[in-house]
């Protein structure tokens, strides 16, 4: 089951394309589980980021692996919180659509949770190839910016 919360109120959260682009995520990559997604703005996220991760400042997505490995019969994978605010900033400055940028935000946890990593330079371009993998199939046209930022 993929859910999705919205806690913000600033940008429009394209629940159609987001559950769309999970599931084909969670196929892809050969994973099953319930995944929660979590829109919140930079002020909460930054608080999540603080509390759980002991970053004093906002970003743009954190994914929390929520499943128990001790119970098979788990079916949470886990939770992504994104960072609307945050998104609708990040999409001003490059000229693209919102829904664009909360898609990669969204697309970037879930892969995470999928086991990917973003570490070392290799893992960061097969996180990018993925990223755009699984975007272009919701949005064909999609092109990555030279200029984002690594997460």
């Amino acid at each position: 089951m993929i859910s999705i919360t919205n806690m913000q109120r600033q940008v429009r959260i394209p629940r159609k394309m987001l559950t769309e682009v999970a599931t084909k995520i969670l196929r892809g990559e050969k994973k099953s589980g319930d995944v929660s997604f979590v829109f919140v703005d930079n002020a909460e996220i930054h608080r999540l980021n603080r509390q759980y991760l002991n970053h004093d400042w906002d970003t743009d997505v954190i994914s929390f692996m929520l499943r128990d490995d001790t119970n098979p019969d788990d079916a949470t994978l886990g939770e992504v919180v994104v960072s609307a605010q945050k998104a609708a900033q990040e999409a001003r400055r490059r000229g693209i659509a919102p829904r664009t940028e909360l898609l990669l935000y969204a697309v970037h946890g879930l892969l995470h949770l999928c086991g990917c990593d973003d570490g070392e330079p290799a893992d960061i371009a097969r996180m990018r190839d993925r990223e755009i993998h699984y975007i272009r199939k919701i949005l064909p046209d999609y092109r990555p910016s030279p200029d984002r930022a690594v997460f």
